[in-house]
């Protein structure tokens, strides 16, 4: 008998072995349309601010403090030398501000922070009368402010976690619901701003879409 016909059982075990395993593992793999299901499962109004920030040069400046304006200087100085010293078109630059912690006050208005005193809260000091702001100093009328910056394209985020935090907060210190000041706070932003369900989840998206990150303060 040849010896070749010898090894042709062998070789038969060999492969239907073989065979049986791919088959278990691929009982084990999932579909592609289920992968592309869970992938595309994010709610794409939640990525919509992306929208707005659609130059080739993307940054995200992520303020947990105040930082009496950081964030903003960061963004403006960021805008302003990419156009100055490299040539770009205002067009292809985009700046993004992500505000939570001490900082989430930043994308409120007047009105929210004289009725639930986040100056004295927050320890934010106004320049002008050298006690707890009654307002937000940082929104109007100056080369860093809110206003200036948005003109020119940034786009500000407010973290919800945040505001709920801060709503649960000024709930228990004035004995009211908590939802009332959940509600208040919410519609107290800034106009333009966009409130994001978590700015942490808001920061990963970001950054997969090709945003880098910068902590400002």
């Amino acid at each position: 008998m040849d010896i070749s016909d010898k090894k042709q059982p062998a070789r038969r075990r060999f492969l239907a072995q073989l065979s049986g395993g791919l088959a278990a593992l691929a009982g084990f793999a999932v579909p592609a349309t289920a992968q592309q299901a869970a992938a595309g499962s994010v709610n794409p109004e939640h990525d919509a601010w992306m929208r707005r920030a659609q130059g080739q040069h993307r940054q995200l400046f992520h303020a947990t403090g105040h930082g009496d304006g950081a964030a903003m200087l960061m963004a403006a100085n960021y805008l302003d030398i990419y156009v100055s010293a490299y040539g770009a078109r205002p067009q292809h630059v985009s700046a993004v501000i992500g505000v939570h912690g001490t900082a989430l006050p930043i994308g409120l208005v007047d009105a929210a922070w004289e009725k639930y005193e986040l100056g004295k809260r927050m320890s934010i000091t106004d320049p002008d009368t050298k006690e707890p702001a009654k307002r937000n100093i940082f929104a109007v009328g100056g080369p860093i402010s809110i206003d200036t910056v948005m003109r020119r394209g940034v786009v500000l985020l407010v973290c919800n976690v945040a505001l709920t935090r801060l709503s649960n907060s000024i709930a228990t210190a004035l004995s009211v619901p908590q939802a009332e000041v959940y509600n208040d706070l919410k519609t107290s932003v800034l106009p333009g701003a966009v409130v994001v369900p978590g700015l942490v989840v808001a920061m990963n998206r970001a950054q997969e879409k090709g945003f880098t990150y910068v902590r400002a303060s």
